[in-house]
């Protein structure tokens, strides 16, 4: 470590000490000073989802991708948790035909889509 960095990090800890404080800190070389236990200090891992990666893509895929406007259909949730398959549902429905083009509603056997079309119409300024 530098020595001028070495000097204000003494000052830090003596600072912290006379205040009674615990501590811990890490040097750029990596010595830890101070009484406190360090944790954790890598990164924060991500959770394993429930499904593999893209399982809840190629199920739901065939059933929406063909679909044409004001078409309704049924996608049985067979082994995937209902909340987890509707988001799904939603978000490929909302890539492939964007915002307010469909709607989606939970039964007993299956969720239900509905594919419609919302006109817009653009006027140009001249």
């Amino acid at each position: 470590m530098i020595e001028i960095f070495q000097r204000e990090l003494n000052k830090v800890i003596r600072s912290l000490e006379s205040m009674n404080l615990s501590y811990a800190i890490i040097d750029s070389d990596g010595i830890v000073y101070g009484t406190l236990q360090i944790v954790h200090t890598g990164r924060k891992k991500r959770n394993k989802g429930l499904y593999e990666k893209g399982e809840l893509k190629s199920y739901i895929l065939p059933f929406i991708q063909p679909m044409k406007e004001k078409e309704i259909i049924v996608i049985p949730y067979t082994k995937f948790e209902r909340n987890i398959f509707q988001r799904a549902v939603c978000a490929m429905a909302h890539d492939l035909w964007g915002p307010n083009n469909y709607t989606s509603s939970m039964q007993e056997d299956g969720l239900q889509l509905h594919r419609f079309v919302v006109k817009t119409s653009f006027t140009t300024l001249i």
